[in-house]
């Protein structure tokens, strides 16, 4: 578990700020569509990650932020899903539901070993 002195601070942009009800919201929703199987695979992976990652008791984080390709990310081996909230802005949610059902999808892929973990963006 992540403790005080390892929690870093964070700047909330006014884009980020105005999407992120939204985002998270329909993350939830297709979170629950997912089936259960891939719920708990996904949930153990991410528990799992090994203690010397910096994504160990934190994964998954999800970033809003313009700092991504294209509309969105998943990256570091599927820790971290950036969604770029001017990219989502403009979308429909059904479209949003789509481009996160493909980064669940992505993080899946990880947890599977499809996908071998790339590196983080730190790297």
């Amino acid at each position: 578990m992540t403790g005080p002195s390892t929690v870093r601070p964070v700047a909330i942009t006014p884009a980020a700020q105005a999407v992120a009800p939204r985002v998270t919201s329909l993350l939830r929703e297709t979170w629950r569509s997912l089936p259960r199987a891939v719920r708990i695979d996904l949930l153990r992976y991410w528990h799992d990650m090994p203690e010397d990652s910096e994504w160990a008791g934190r994964a998954p984080v999800l970033d809003l932020t313009d700092d991504c390709d294209g509309p969105a990310q998943c990256l570091c081996g599927g820790a971290l899903i950036l969604v770029s909230p001017s990219a989502v802005a403009s979308m429909s949610d059904d479209d949003v539901r789509s481009l996160l059902a493909r980064l669940l999808a992505d993080a899946s892929q990880y947890a599977d070993g499809v996908v071998p973990p790339i590196p983080s963006r730190a790297s």
